[in-house]
């Protein structure tokens, strides 16, 4: 990487195309500041996003125990014991 004349930065990048190798030279400009505003806020969006589901995902493991919780505290009704006979 070398700085030209005018203070960019450039960036040598080569290429292999078949046998012949190309060299092409790619400016580096540095973002504005409305860019590296853009990029903080896109950046905040995605992890409220991932907070946002890691929160829905435990609220559902959370429900979801406590579901199991009150299964498994409930007593099974023994058929032979509900079972009611007719009278004649």
């Amino acid at each position: 990487m070398h700085s030209s004349s005018f203070g960019r930065k450039t960036l040598l990048v080569a290429h292999r195309i078949n046998t012949h190798m190309n060299i092409t030279e790619i400016e580096i400009k540095p973002k504005t500041p409305e860019q590296s505003r853009l990029d903080v806020l896109k950046g905040t969006k995605d992890r409220a996003a991932q907070a946002l589901a890691a929160e829905r995902e435990r609220q559902q493991v959370a429900n979801a125990r406590k579901t199991l919780a009150a299964a498994h505290q409930t007593k099974p009704t023994n058929p032979a014991t509900n079972t009611t006979t007719a009278t004649q």
